[in-house]
C-alpha cells in the first residue's frame, strides 16, 4: 500500500530524558539554561562563500511505503551499538562499534539463521564512559584497507577528558591490533557531552570527523561560533600525508584565516556552528554530505554540509531563535544555513542520523535519507520533491509542533513508527541502509 492513502503522518510523541550516548538535548546538573551569555556571530573571512556542488535534477518518486522492521543479524546481539558499516575489501563483512570499546566483526547473509560474530578490536581499557554520551563513538575504515590494513577510530578518553581520533593497523589473523595504535588527533573537552563522534572517508579521499561543541548546556564558551577551536566543527583532514599524524588540505576554507576573537581559524574545520552532530553521511550517489545536529531542549535538524557553511549553533537551535537578543524573525540571520529539516521536541527529543538509501531492495525509497530519533523511535524518510530542494538560507518554516518542517523543495515522511530506541544506523556498501537498537538488536526495512 502506497503512502499516499496509508502513511502514519508523524504522531504526537512525548520527549523523555532517557540516557544515551546521542541525548544531548537533556539538561543536567551541570548544565546552564537557555540564553546564556552573548557570544559575538562567526562568519567566513571575505572570499570564503559556503559552497555546495551543483546536481542535476531528479524526477519525483513515488511517496516511501509505510514500512515495518525486519531482525536480521540474528545471532548477534549489540551492546549499545554506535556505528555499522561494511568493510571495503570484497569479503562483504560487516562491522559494529560496540561503545563499551569492542569493534566486532559479523560474517553471514543478515537473513540467515546462523552466523559468526566475533570481537576484532578490544580498547576497553582506554575508552571511558562516565558520561552516557561517552565511549567507542565511530569508525571508518580507510578506502585501502585491503592494501593497507588501516582503520581509524573516534573514542572518549579520561584524565584528562579528550576525544581521541586513532589508527589501528590489521594483523595476520583478521583482527586489529590494540597495540598498533598511532594517535591522529585528541581535542580536549570541557565536559563529557556533545561529543560528535562520527568518522567517514569523503569521495575526495580525506577524513571527516564530528565534533561536538564541548558540551555543557547553551554553548556557554561559545565553540560553535569560534573558528579557533575544533569543537561545533566538522573537520576534514588529510591521514595519508608522509611523516604526519595528518595534514589540511589546502582546499579547507579556513585556512590562514583568523577568527573573530583575533587567533588564527583552525585549517581542518570543513563547516561550523554545530552543537552535536551525531552522524554524518555521504550520498554515495550526489557526493552531499547530511548531517544530523542534537539540539538543545527545543528543536533537532537535519543539515546538508557545505564548504564553509555556518550551521547557526549557538545563535538558532534549528529553525528557531535561541538567543532572543539575535531578534531572528522568521528570516535567518545572514551567513548562516537553516536545517534541511527539523523537528520539535513533541516528536522526540534526540536525532539520530542515517542515510541515503541507495540499494535495489525498496524502490520507493531511493534516494531518500532517513534518519530517527532516538527517544520516540520514529523513522522518517527525507528527499527532494518535484521541486528539488535546496539549502535553506532565506525564509524559514517551523511547521507545527507536531510535524517535521522542511526547507522549500524537501518532503518527508514517517515510514516506521517509534518501536525501538534507535542510536544510530548503517549503511552496507550495496546502499542499504540498517537500522541499529538498543533492543538489542539490528534491522533493516521490509515492507509492510
Amino acid at each position: 500500500m502506497r503512502a499516499t492513502s496509508c502513511i502514519r503522518r508523524l504522531a504526537l510523541a512525548g520527549a523523555f530524558c532517557l540516557g544515551a550516548l546521542a541525548l544531548a538535548s537533556c539538561n543536567n546538573g551541570n548544565e546552564s539554561p537557555r540564553g546564556g551569555s552573548g557570544i559575538r556571530q562567526e562568519t567566513p573571512a571575505p572570499g570564503v562563500e559556503p559552497t555546495a556542488t551543483a546536481l542535476p535534477a531528479t524526477p519525483p518518486l513515488p511517496a516511501p511505503e509505510e514500512l515495518a522492521l525486519e531482525r536480521v543479524f540474528g545471532w548477534y546481539d549489540p551492546q549499545r551499538p554506535t556505528h555499522l558499516e561494511e568493510i571495503p575489501d570484497g569479503s562483504g563483512s560487516v562491522y559494529v562499534s560496540e561503545q563499551d570499546g569492542r569493534l566486532v566483526e559479523i560474517i553471514g547473509d543478515p537473513g540467515a539463521a546462523e552466523g559468526v560474530s566475533r570481537v576484532v578490536l578490544n580498547i576497553e581499557d582506554r575508552v571511558t564512559t562516565r558520561v552516557l554520551e561517552e565511549g567507542f563513538l565511530g569508525f571508518a575504515f580507510h578506502p585501502g584497507v585491503s592494501r593497507n590494513g588501516r582503520v581509524f577510530v573516534y573514542y572518549s578518553a579520561a584524565s584528562p577528558r579528550r576525544s581521541v581520533i586513532s589508527e589501528f593497523r590489521l594483523g595476520d589473523d583478521g583482527e586489529f591490533d590494540p597495540t598498533s595504535e598511532r594517535i591522529v588527533l585528541e581535542v580536549s573537552q570541557p565536559f563529557g557531552n556533545h561529543n560528535g563522534g562520527m568518522l567517514l572517508f569523503g569521495p575526495d579521499g580525506f577524513l571527516y570527523i564530528s565534533l561536538g561543541d564541548g558540551g555543557g548546556a547553551g554553548d556557554r564558551s561559545g565553540n560553535g561560533q569560534n573558528l579557533a577551536t575544533l569543537l561545533g566543527s566538522v573537520l576534514r583532514i588529510d591521514v595519508d600525508a608522509p611523516g604526519v599524524p595528518y595534514a589540511v588540505p589546502p582546499d579547507n576554507p579556513f585556512t590562514g584565516m583568523t577568527a573573530a576573537n583575533g587567533e588564527p581559524a583552525r585549517g581542518e574545520i570543513w563547516a561550523f556552528g554545530l552543537r552535536n552532530p551525531w552522524r554524518l553521511a555521504f550520498d554515495p550517489a550526489t557526493g552531499e554530505l547530511w548531517a544530523a545536529d542534537v539540539g538543545q531542549n527545543d528543536v533537532e535538524e537535519v543539515d546538508l554540509i557545505v564548504r564553509g557553511g555556518n550551521y547557526g549553533w549557538n545563535i538558532m537551535e534549528g529553525d528557531d531563535c535561541y538567543k532572543p537578543e539575535f531578534d531572528c524573525g522568521d528570516v535567518a540571520p545572514p551567513g548562516l544555513i537553516g536545517p534541511v529539516a527539523s523537528y520539535t521536541h513533541r516528536l522526540g527529543c534526540s536525532v539520530s542520523g542515517g542515510y541515503v538509501y541507495r540499494g535495489q531492495r525498496l524502490p520507493s525509497l531511493k534516494g531518500a535519507y532517513v534518519f530517527g530519533d532516538f527517544c520516540s523511535g520514529s523513522v522518517w524518510a527525507l528527499r527532494r520533491s518535484a521541486d528539488r530542494g535546496e539549502l535553506n538560507t532565506g525564509t524559514r518554516d517551523s511547521g507545527t509542533l507536531n510535524s517535521v518542517a522542511t526547507g522549500a523543495g524537501w518532503e518527508v515522511f514517517e515510514i516506521v513508527p517509534g518501536d525501538h530506541q534507535v542510536p544510530a544506523f548503517g549503511q552496507t556498501l550495496d546502499g542499504e541502509v540498517y537500522v541499529l537498537t538498543y533492543s538489542p538488536g539490528i534491522f533493516r526495512f521490509v515492507e509492510k
